[in-house]
């Protein structure tokens, strides 16, 4: 799959470790769950390193104080992580160790 949109998918999960924490907070705004099936197991992948980072940067933020942008970001990923897997039993399928 080389499709404009699948490429920019895959470079954009190498770039995520470089972003800011804001930066992934609207990337996480504007990345489209309902997308086509080649795209999602992409937006899948981009979401789990999402999760991965807010939990990690969440527990560290424990010791001073959570602000609302990561609360928020936070419930953002969650949803967006839920919708992708209740929607297609091939993600489910690929994403039970995750859970």
């Amino acid at each position: 799959d080389f499709g404009i949109r699948g490429v920019a998918l895959r470079l954009l999960h190498k770039l995520l470790p470089k972003l800011t924490h804001e930066q992934l907070y609207e990337i996480a705004q504007i990345l489209y769950v309902d997308c086509p099936n080649e795209y999602q197991m992409w937006t899948l992948e981009i979401y789990k390193w999402m999760y991965d980072y807010i939990t990690n940067y969440l527990t560290k933020e424990i010791k001073t104080s959570i602000t609302p942008l990561s609360e928020i970001f936070y419930h953002h990923v969650r949803v967006q992580l839920l919708q992708l897997l209740s929607s297609k039993n091939d993600i489910r399928v690929n994403c039970r160790n995750f859970w």
